[in-house]
């Protein structure tokens, strides 16, 4: 497992040198195997604006990485992880429960 801890970047920053190197740290710890945890102080250091944030955030969860933001827990991807587990299995249980509202009204009939 490897863990990095990334503080002193700044999001707003075109020059991010640090925050480069990190992507293909990620990168090559994934390509090794690896599983990768990141934790930043706030969503506000991974990124220089929100859609940049979106699509990094994606592309690292995608690709299995655990992000963790410290002043922001509420969106760390296991948080969004349990998320769409949850709204799975309420997809899952409306989909029963409607084919046994169908049986019932076709029985009824």
């Amino acid at each position: 497992m490897t863990i990095q801890f990334e503080k002193q970047y700044t999001g707003t920053s075109m020059n991010r040198p640090e925050f480069d190197r990190l992507v293909k740290a990620v990168d090559r710890d994934i390509a090794k195997g690896d599983n990768v945890i990141i934790i930043f102080d706030s969503v506000s250091r991974m990124s220089r604006n929100a859609a940049e944030g979106v699509e990094q955030y994606f592309e690292w969860y995608n690709k299995g990485v655990a992000l963790i933001f410290l002043n922001e827990r509420y969106i760390d991807t296991e948080v969004f992880k349990a998320a769409i587990d949850q709204l799975n299995m309420l997809v899952k249980l409306c989909s029963l429960l409607f084919k046994e509202l169908r049986k019932a009204e076709s029985s009824v009939c």
